[in-house]
């Protein structure tokens, strides 16, 4: 199809590339070829483009997939129209509609990128509510649009609930990007509340459904996205470098600017983390460069929180602090958590909470306080500072955003030893730990540099890590030795305890050890789904996990890691 769709364009035969496109573009449009399409678009001339309702349809989701919004404008308002004034469009609004349902989702996320929640979620219910129940495929975009509007809102069980409606939709409707935006969105909000394993577990298992299904479309991009940067956390820095660069692959092909933004993000803390600044800020540039003028608040905070970081490392505090003001910051007065930049806009119902993506906006502030003191020789202003982490660990705790919590305490801690309180700055230190163990998070600590590793040598020297097991520090500091940043001096080595399985990052579940078990028998997948009772998929999907846990390719590389780690 794309070759004859290539050959009319050649020909100048716009009709039937016009009907071609009628027939197939929004199969392709579905799957992510976003880019593709946009190119035969911008290659017919324009008073073609409008030629009738199913061609202003597809081409309305080609530009709101891309993210251009503006651009998707002339074809919502020439839909409307037809739907308004003809014929057709007066029969369709007398009964159940799927497309009045679909222009109403399409303008339900233009107005949820613009943060009219309140509009945007009532158009949703409102397409839900014209749509016919059998129209799976624009149902579960509805759905996707108001389990969206709940993430924002904090309703967490609400939107988890409202996601799993969506994914189900749009699988009876093979509708590939519903189900992978809404799968991401649940793996995303696992991973922002802290829960790695369970985000792990949603991406890992909708990656490899779409690789047992032979075929990788560019929306797929997404949910290797979440995995990566799960990856990052635990930092495991290979496996997330390797599922970024296909990231950015699929992405480019796709023509998906919000992805290819969040993984050149990602991909500057990467090098970053690695040491190597000059990669680093050529990522964050190339993401900056991306973000266009009305995007969504979420999209330029992220790229804003990497830009601080690198302008940091590279000792440029003017434009760290230039960064944060752009998004409404002051660093000529005292700031507070209790008043938020007049230009971010947060619902009524997360007063008492704080959003991810602003949140650590303010752990940035909090870098450049801290910055700012250590260059100064100056910790008058550090009692602010521990006033502003107060209550943006009390608001994220509340929310459950852990991440913003973690690095925040980690950044608490190192003020309160900057004022002697030596005291307090252990406390922070050994409730950040706590926090991270559970789940295995090590990246937040190695990113906030060598006072962090200092500290926790120390603690391990003097046996003092509180509830938490000398090995989960033990890997932070392995990981401190394998990357530091530009210029730092690596902290001593400390002697390694002997725990069994101390040395992974992310321990082996109960599950994935007795599979390690059997495979160390000889047994094959078969035989082992068989004396477990479970499926050959599933012991696929436990050997995978093994696989990345131990660092290791194969079954023989598993069973003598194992054994070196005292876990066989």
């Amino acid at each position: 199809m794309s070759e004859a769709i290539q050959h009319a364009l050649v020909a100048e035969n716009y009709q039937l590339t016009v009907d071609l496109l009628e027939s197939h573009s929004m199969e392709m449009i579905m799957q992510g070829n976003v880019k593709t399409v946009n190119g035969w678009v911008q290659a017919i001339p324009a008073k073609w483009r409008f030629k009738n309702t199913r061609i202003n349809l597809a081409f309305a989701w080609m530009h709101l997939l891309r993210g251009a919004y503006t651009e998707a404008s002339p074809y919502l308002e020439q839909l409307h129209a037809t739907l308004d004034d003809t014929q057709e469009g007066i029969q369709l609004r007398e009964g159940p509609s799927s497309l009045w349902g679909e222009w109403l989702v399409m303008q339900s996320l233009v107005l949820y990128m613009q943060g009219k929640l309140a509009e945007c979620e009532a158009m949703a219910t409102q397409a839900l509510g014209l749509t016919p129940r059998r129209d799976s495929r624009v149902r579960s975009l509805a759905y996707y649009v108001q389990a969206s509007v709940c993430r924002i809102t904090e309703d967490y069980p609400r939107a988890a609930e409202l996601f799993q409606k969506s994914i189900q939709h749009a699988r009876a409707a093979e509708n590939i990007v519903a189900e992978m935006m809404s799968t991401t969105s649940l793996a995303e909000m696992a991973l922002e509340h802290g829960q790695l394993h369970l985000a792990f577990e949603i991406a890992s298992q909708a990656v490899d459904q779409t690789e047992r299904s032979g075929v990788l479309p560019p929306i797929s991009a997404v949910v290797y996205a979440t995995l990566g940067d799960v990856y990052y956390q635990w930092y495991q820095i290979d496996e997330a470098r390797h599922h970024l660069l296909r990231v950015l692959h699929l992405s480019t092909l796709g023509g998906s600017n919000t992805v290819t933004i969040f993984c050149r993000v990602l991909l500057s803390r990467l090098f970053q983390i690695e040491g190597d600044l000059d990669a680093a800020t050529h990522e964050i540039q190339e993401a900056v460069d991306l973000v266009p003028v009305d995007a969504p608040e979420y999209i330029w905070q992220e790229a804003v929180v990497q830009q601080v970081r690198i302008h940091l490392a590279r000792n440029q505090p003017a434009a760290a602090e230039m960064a944060l003001q752009g998004q409404g910051f002051s660093f000529d007065t005292r700031s507070s958590i209790l008043d938020l930049p007049s230009n971010h806009s947060v619902p009524a119902s997360s007063r008492e909470r704080i959003p991810y993506s602003l949140g650590m906006l303010y752990n940035s502030s909090l870098r450049i306080l801290l910055y700012q003191t250590r260059a100064r020789n100056d910790p008058t202003r550090l009692l602010s500072g521990i006033e502003l982490a107060n209550g943006l660990i009390a608001r994220a705790s509340k929310g459950k955003q852990l991440l913003v919590a973690l690095e925040a305490l980690l950044l608490r801690a190192q003020m309160y030893a900057a004022l002697g309180d030596s005291h307090a700055s252990q406390a922070d230190y050994v409730t950040a730990l706590e926090m991270g163990e559970p789940e295995g998070f090590i990246s937040v600590f190695v990113e906030l540099g060598k006072p962090i590793a200092e500290a926790l040598a120390e603690m391990i020297k003097t046996s003092q890590p509180g509830t938490v097991q000398a090995g989960y520090i033990q890997c932070i500091l392995a990981a401190f030795s394998r990357s530091y940043p530009p210029g730092d001096e690596r902290p001593a080595p400390v002697p390694a305890a002997r725990t069994k399985s101390m040395a992974l990052i992310d321990p082996l579940t109960n599950r994935e050890l007795a599979v390690l078990r059997l495979m160390a028998e000889g047994l094959k997948y078969k035989e082992i789904a068989a004396r477990l009772f479970i499926s050959e998929n599933t012991v696929r999907f436990h050997v995978k996990a093994i696989y990345g846990k131990l660092t290791v390719n194969n079954r023989m590389q598993a069973v003598g890691r194992a054994r070196q780690l005292l876990i066989l």
